[in-house]
């Protein structure tokens, strides 16, 4: 797995990366166009399950302030936490053949 420490840029429910935008976090109750995953266990202490086959998918693990904390890819429909992560809230955005809504999760 690999660390980035790249800032991003939050504008409202935007996520960008320079130039280029990451995604948008939902905000109220309006329906998404993205495919919304169910993953276990949330607390999650060392590891992300989904419960949908999404292996290889591009993911990363995103701070509530916008920081990529960790980055790669999915194997065997999971995602090892890094274990440095204090506990707190984070969202997962994944990257695929289709679209799929942000993940919100909380690290225990």
């Amino acid at each position: 797995m690999d660390t980035v420490n790249t800032l991003l840029f939050v504008a409202g429910n935007d996520v960008w990366y320079p130039g280029q935008l990451l995604c948008t976090f939902p905000i109220g109750v309006e329906e998404s166009p993205a495919l919304q995953l169910s993953f276990y266990p949330n607390p999650v202490l060392n590891t992300l399950t989904f419960n949908e086959k999404i292996d290889n998918a591009a993911y990363q693990l995103i701070s509530i302030d916008g920081k990529i904390l960790q980055s790669g890819r999915i194997a065997n429909n999971t995602i090892q936490v890094n274990a440095s992560l204090s506990p707190g809230i984070y969202y997962c955005v994944l990257q695929g053949d289709v679209v799929y809504a942000p993940l919100k999760w909380v690290k225990q």
